[in-house]
């Protein structure tokens, strides 16, 4: 069991008795891991969807973990240049932390990945939040599989 809370630092790994084998530090990973808005900052954000929305677009989020041979695999999410881009950062068992970027990206600035795995197959499924903003301008979800050789993907 992998937990990677978003509201706290840390990435921790359990085993199948809920004991816990191993931590990551989350400041190597760059990603979004505590609020430190004020409340007079949140409610703006917790009010309506478009307004969160915006604000975590600006931040490195995870969108996804994967079971990794190497160990736990966090898709990182983040906007560059007005695009959506996403790397794998590999979690290794000696505390190690490597990423690497995945080859695709989004020109919408809420999109977002869902993903599986099986085998040395990975399926990425790249979906769109727009039905709050503009539904008809909204991109149609994008699914690419890539093949995994060790830790690098082939589209």
């Amino acid at each position: 069991l992998v937990v990677v809370p978003g509201v706290e630092p840390g990435v921790y790994l359990y085993d199948r008795n809920l004991k816990l084998t191993q931590t990551w530090q989350t400041d190597k990973l760059g990603t979004l891991d505590r609020c430190e808005l004020s409340d007079a900052e949140w409610r703006p954000l917790a009010a309506r969807p478009e307004p969160r929305f915006r604000y975590l677009s600006t931040k490195q989020v995870v969108d996804e973990i994967l079971p990794l041979p190497e160990g736990p695999g966090l898709i990182i999410r983040s906007q560059r240049a007005a695009r959506t881009e996403w790397s794998l950062a590999i979690l290794g068992r000696d505390g190690s932390v490597r990423r690497m970027k995945l080859p695709f990206d989004s020109s919408w600035h809420l999109s977002h990945v869902k993903a599986a795995m099986r085998g040395v197959e990975i399926a990425f499924l790249v979906h769109h939040y727009g039905r709050l903003e503009d539904p008809e301008k909204t991109p149609k979800p994008r699914l690419i599989i890539a093949k995994i050789s060790g830790t690098k993907a082939k589209q």
